[in-house]
């Protein structure tokens, strides 16, 4: 049952980092960059968190740049905007973001209900053994 808690409490951990990475996404979806690095900053890079098994039970996280980073836009109000008006936006689709947090959410639920069932079993094993000594 410790094993079980043990692996339920890494999902947890997992899951939130899922659920911060999409955040940040989110929020710094709107960011636009210069396409060249020396005609000004860069857009924000979103991130995509990968579970990845541990071998001693239950998961760890990778958290890694999204590859593209970035979609060039139209967007010639830019003050980073190159001379044919092209910027660099985030690669953020809000739709998979608002699904990556959502299956983050029921992840995070299942996990929680793990640890509660492992709790309550843990207490009837414990009351069986008190009751036969």
């Amino acid at each position: 049952m410790v094993d079980a808690i043990s692996i339920a409490v890494s999902s947890l951990q997992a899951n939130g980092e899922r659920i911060r990475g999409a955040a940040n996404n989110i929020a710094n979806a709107g960011t636009v960059g210069a396409l060249d690095p020396s005609d000004g900053p860069a857009a924000y890079t979103p991130v995509d968190v990968v579970a990845v098994a541990d071998p001693l039970g239950g998961v760890q996280t990778r958290t890694l740049d999204r590859d593209p980073a970035t979609t060039t836009v139209y967007d010639s109000n830019s003050p980073y905007a190159n001379i044919d008006g092209a910027v660099a936006a985030s690669n953020v689709d809000l739709a998979s973001e608002i699904i990556t947090m959502k299956l983050a959410e029921v992840s995070y639920r299942a996990s929680l209900n793990v640890i509660k069932v492992a709790g309550r079993m843990q207490d009837e094993f414990l009351k069986t053994f008190d009751e036969k000594v």
